[in-house]
């Protein structure tokens, strides 16, 4: 875990940047739990909000967006076959 640096010090993508980063940690979870889908929401969500003031972090979700499709897609797939 990183160490917080008081808010004076930081700018705006810096907060943004920490944010993305719990997001990717809370959707994380969220799929190992089974909620992929609404991991995905929730990323997709922050990505958005994210885009215009930190790409950085933007960039850092939209990885885990797709990582997390794919977890989606096979877990539906897998669903499937065995129907």
């Amino acid at each position: 875990m990183t160490s917080l640096a008081p808010i004076g010090d930081t700018d705006v993508a810096e907060r943004v940047d920490a944010l993305a980063r719990l997001v990717d940690d809370a959707a994380r979870l969220l799929a190992a739990q089974g909620e992929t889908e609404a991991g995905c929401r929730l990323v997709a969500r922050a990505w958005w909000l994210a885009g215009p003031v930190a790409p950085k972090a933007a960039k850092r979700l939209d990885a885990t967006l797709h990582q997390l499709t794919r977890v989606y897609e096979k877990r539906v797939y897998e669903k499937g076959a065995r129907a």
